[in-house]
């Protein structure tokens, strides 16, 4: 075997056991996670993009299998506002935006899209992001995950998994946009409990990062009552229906629904 050849088999071969060392970490924390009852989780999410930077803060708690309630602050448009959603047994999906005291509210049925999408061959169930194996799952398709050095993470210990584009992912349009503005990310796993801490979103250069998601202060399994994940429309706000909106693309489709 000739240098060149021994350095690529050797590099082949560091490479294979990286991937399998990422799935070894995934699959065991995938397990932790799932476990989970219940979370309560700070949410923080930092973009940096055009020269500008939006800092999002809020809390969220989260009830197995699909009940989910976030309250945010965000900036917009120059000013201060507050966004709740809230997702209940029913797999309705309320979204409240208050903006200067203007509030607007939309709904969304998941469990409609899901269907819609399966008499389509798609494979597309807004709430699968909160069940930490169908995350996975979903991150497996699109990217080619292996497994960094560990890190500390506001003092506890982190897997750090690195994701980067598959090159037959790119062939759908969204992705492919996407991976113009990210080229790579990386996701911070707790060594201990196996949930997914933090998730950074790099440039193509691999230089700066453009997007990141934490969830810091969680509490596991706490008890959380079934009213939190439950919604009532102030009195006499619209309700704006999007479950139909990926139909709005087709010519002549009517507006959103309101009532």
């Amino acid at each position: 075997m000739t240098t060149l050849s021994l350095g690529l088999f050797l590099f082949v071969t560091a490479r294979a056991e990286e991937i399998r060392s990422a799935e070894t970490v995934i699959q065991n924390a995938t397990a932790k996670a799932s476990a989970y009852k219940t979370w309560t989780a700070d949410y923080v999410q930092t973009m940096s993009m055009l020269g500008s930077e939006m800092n999002i803060r809020g809390q969220i708690a989260h009830k197995a299998p699909q009940r989910m309630r976030l309250e945010m602050d965000l900036p917009m448009m120059g000013q201060s506002a507050k966004m709740k959603v809230v997702t209940g047994a029913d797999g309705i999906m309320w979204q409240e935006m208050n903006m200067a005291g203007q509030l607007r509210v939309m709904k969304t049925d998941t469990r409609q899209l899901a269907d819609d999408a399966g008499k389509m061959g798609l494979n597309s169930d807004p709430l699968q992001g909160m069940d930490p194996a169908k995350q996975w799952e979903q991150s497996r398709l699109l990217m080619d995950l292996t497994l960094l050095p560990p890190a500390e993470l506001h003092g506890q210990a982190m897997h750090v998994i690195k994701g980067v584009w598959k090159p037959a992912a790119l062939t759908n349009q969204q992705t492919a946009a996407a991976a113009r503005m990210f080229g790579t990310t990386r996701m911070y796993l707790g060594q201990e409990d196996g949930f997914l801490h933090k998730t950074e979103m790099w440039d193509a250069a691999g230089s700066n990062v453009v997007m990141s998601m934490e969830f810091r202060n969680l509490q596991f399994n706490t008890d959380i009552p079934d009213s939190a994940f439950q919604y009532e429309p102030p009195a006499g706000v619209p309700v704006v229906d999007l479950t139909t909106v990926a139909g709005q693309m087709q010519p002549g489709a009517p507006a959103p629904a309101t009532r």
